[in-house]
């Protein structure tokens, strides 16, 4: 009896745990990786929930001027630098004193859908209209600044590229 249990016991942990720590042979860990894509949200149902999010958020406001960062890819910076930046767009929340973040840090960190290839460094000057959120898909806690309306290209100050 008490034999009968324990073999069921062991059964139903081995069968709880991952296959990886089970070390039972799977052909090339495809359930793994099945459940791995099904625990984790899409990038475009991500996005989908920011858009909307972004549309019930209520402006506000920046009562001084505040410097923030943007990191994006290198063609999209060097059309922003042309034209500014579009409404809409998603820069972070301040600029902190230290080593600005790398590519791979800023698109695990802020949950960009691609490693970014340049950082620009932006200005928004007081009375700007803007969201504030937190960065969906990125860290628990990392916030984002959406603008409301078009900057012109004046509010960029340095354009980088990052690796």
């Amino acid at each position: 009896m008490t034999r009968g249990i324990a073999v069921l016991l062991i059964v139903g942990l081995l069968a709880g745990t991952s296959a990886s720590a089970a070390r039972i042979p799977m052909r090339g860990g495809s359930l793994a990786r099945s459940l791995e894509r099904r625990s984790a949200p899409s990038m475009a149902s991500i996005l989908r929930r920011d858009l909307s999010r972004d549309r019930v958020t209520p402006p506000r406001i920046l009562s001084r001027d505040r410097v923030v960062n943007r990191y994006t890819t290198l063609p999209r910076a060097k059309g922003e630098a042309r034209k500014g930046l579009a409404a809409g767009t998603h820069l972070t929340s301040r600029v902190r004193p230290g080593r600005p973040l790398t590519a791979r840090s800023a698109q695990s960190r802020l949950g960009l859908p691609t490693r970014p290839q340049a950082r620009e460094r932006v200005l928004l000057p007081q009375g700007t209209s803007v969201r504030f959120n937190k960065a969906l898909g990125g860290k628990p806690g990392v916030g984002e600044i959406t603008i409301v309306k078009p900057a012109p290209r004046t509010v960029l100050r340095d354009v980088r590229r990052i690796r």
